[in-house]
């Protein structure tokens, strides 16, 4: 199939010189999520201070490369009060890596979420996932042509105009 086939790409100086200023600020700023995620329930972190702090980072990377972004928050194994309190502090795309978790999340925060899913969806999932959560906006990544194909008609069959997919290549062969 299409999707097994090794793809390269020529990497150029420039974006060489992006990646390695990203990488600066990106590291300090995984630590910080990291610690955000893992502390804030526990600790009572102050959620809005931490998405502000984040953001920050997140918009001096992009100023320095040039480049766009939008923070997902992975919401991985965090209560739904979490996520209230980073919604009522703007944050707007929220991210997913269990199918279950995700639709039983979905319909206890506001509609104008946008939710990602992130990891390999298991094509069992597809159909609970597109009809039991209408603002999907994302999945990352699918990873063979079956998942691709059923969540196309998944899509069809709740009249889904579009849903943004991410495909997984295997660039190193393995």
């Amino acid at each position: 199939h299409g999707l097994s086939r090794p793809a390269r790409r020529p990497v150029l100086l420039r974006e060489t010189m992006r990646i390695s200023s990203l990488r600066r600020v990106i590291r300090p700023m995984t630590r910080l999520v990291r610690c955000f995620a893992d502390n804030a329930q526990a600790q009572g972190v102050d959620v809005k201070g931490g998405l502000e702090s984040v953001n920050t980072k997140m918009k001096a990377a992009c100023e320095a490369s040039g480049t766009k972004t939008e923070l997902v928050a992975v919401s991985k194994t965090k209560p739904v009060e979490l996520l209230q309190n980073a919604y009522e502090a703007g944050q707007r795309a929220f991210g997913e890596n269990y199918a279950q978790e995700l639709i039983e999340k979905a319909p206890k925060m506001p509609p104008d979420v946008e939710w990602h899913f992130i990891g390999a969806l298991q094509s069992n999932k597809v159909n609970p996932l597109v009809k039991g959560v209408p603002n999907l906006k994302a999945v990352h990544t699918v990873h063979t042509e079956k998942v691709a194909r059923k969540l196309a008609t998944a899509c069809s069959a709740v009249n889904r105009s579009s849903l943004d997919v991410y495909i997984q290549v295997d660039t190193s062969g393995e």
